[in-house]
């Protein structure tokens, strides 16, 4: 598979991701100023889904890294979703996670139905399918409910991290990767898959490692947000406004610590091969 179809795919995981929050808002009546589906940097185009998102503008930029989803205001008053309502605030923080959850799934029924046909059971991959489908419908009908679990999931991301750190002896520079390494990791382990096939697949494998990265309970991630909210709604507003700060940064500093270490091993990384 070329560098450039997995670049692609890539992207195409963080439009997902970005998109499923941008939906959340919408269901949600929140404003969105701006949606930009992929990177950042100077804008290559910019278009409009005017069925879904009216005039907001929607965004490309050149340096394939990161997106975002900038909330309008309403009169001259800056939205924060902390301030929403617990629910709302929920949904739209997990949307992109479980946006991305949701295509994983998806992005297999092709490749399971291809392999039973493959053994001549196709009858058992379309029942195999029609699971995928659902689990697929399940996470997008009822992810309201399920952003209520989305830290779970990270707390049980970052459990799993550890575990393989400390207890099997896996080094960190292989559990902890910054974006341009991901992305050369997954080159070489599909160098010898170029079919339409293994497209899907790595489609499905990206998709679902993107949600669970995210699902990290540290700030700035979504599982952080998650988690931050929870913490506000279990001790209560006025409780929660004065150890704010103290809150905030616990939960920050660990995020910062690991988006530090990944982007800086992918700079070590590429001056290394720039200069070697």
């Amino acid at each position: 598979m070329s560098l450039f179809l997995i670049l692609i795919i890539f992207c195409l995981a963080m439009a997902l991701h970005e998109l499923g929050h941008a939906f959340a808002m919408k269901r949600n009546n929140v404003p969105i100023k701006k949606i930009c589906l992929v990177g950042f940097g100077p804008k290559i185009c910019e278009f409009r889904l005017t069925r879904w998102f009216g005039d907001t503008p929607i965004e490309i930029r050149a340096i394939p890294i990161g997106a975002s989803v900038t909330m309008g205001k309403v009169g001259n008053k800056e939205i924060e979703l902390t301030a929403l309502p617990f629910r709302t605030a929920m949904e739209i923080f997990s949307a992109g996670i479980i946006a991305n959850f949701a295509s994983a799934f998806a992005c297999l029924i092709i490749p399971t139905i291809y392999k039973w046909y493959e053994i001549g059971e196709l009858m058992r991959g379309v029942l195999w399918s029609l699971l995928l489908m659902t689990i697929t419908f399940v996470l997008l009908k009822y992810q309201r409910w399920i952003a209520l679990f989305i830290p779970l999931v990270g707390i049980a991301m970052f459990g799993i991290i550890l575990y393989a750190i400390f207890f099997n002896n896996v080094p960190t520079t292989t559990v902890i990767s910054g974006p341009i390494e991901t992305v050369e990791v997954f080159h070489k382990m599909q160098a010898k898959k170029d079919g339409f096939i293994d497209a899907w697949k790595f489609a499905s494998v990206l998709s679902l490692a993107l949600g669970l990265s995210n699902s990290l309970p540290f700030l700035p991630f979504d599982g952080g947000h998650t988690l931050n909210g929870w913490i506000q709604k279990i001790i209560g507003h006025k409780r929660y406004n004065r150890f704010k700060t103290a809150i905030t940064t616990s939960l920050l500093a660990p995020g910062l610590l690991l988006i530090v270490f990944a982007i800086g091993r992918d700079i070590y990384l590429s001056m290394l091969k720039l200069f070697s």
